[in-house]
């Protein structure tokens, strides 16, 4: 929701006469689609611990953080007067997803299971296999 609305709104920050460098909303851009793919992403591994995360499922959620930026830019240009649709802009998205998804398969990933691995409940059929162990040992 957030960033649709950054992405929909006409001047979300009242940002227009304040220069902060060239090109700024690419950077926005940027950084807005590799947080939500980063959370996406790293949801999605917390979801499935204690087990690995499945590599056509990242790529999933980060092709479909990719199209999300596609067509918020084309609801820009066919909902809005103050905005349009540009190239750059969708480019800036699709590199801060790909990007997020490289930094969580590479690193990311790790340190997600190592800081959650123990707080996280077991499933019920890790309860059950255990119960079984214990059992078959008396």
């Amino acid at each position: 929701m957030v960033v649709a609305y950054f992405t929909l709104a006409s001047n979300p920050l009242n940002i227009n006469s304040v220069k902060l460098f060239p090109e700024f909303d690419k950077f926005a851009h940027f950084v807005m689609y590799f947080a939500c793919t980063l959370t996406y992403l790293s949801e999605y591994a917390k979801y499935k611990l204690p087990h690995h995360t499945e590599l056509n499922v990242e790529l999933a959620i980060t092709a479909f953080a990719c199209v999300m930026g596609l067509f918020f830019e084309v609801a820009q240009m066919a909902l809005t007067n103050e905005r349009e649709f540009e190239f750059l802009d969708c480019l800036a998205n699709a590199v801060g997803a790909i990007t997020a998804f490289g930094l969580m398969r590479c690193w990311g990933m790790h340190l997600v299971r190592e800081t959650l691995y123990n707080t996280v409940t077991r499933r019920r059929h890790h309860h059950r296999h255990k119960k079984y162990r214990e059992t078959d040992q008396d």
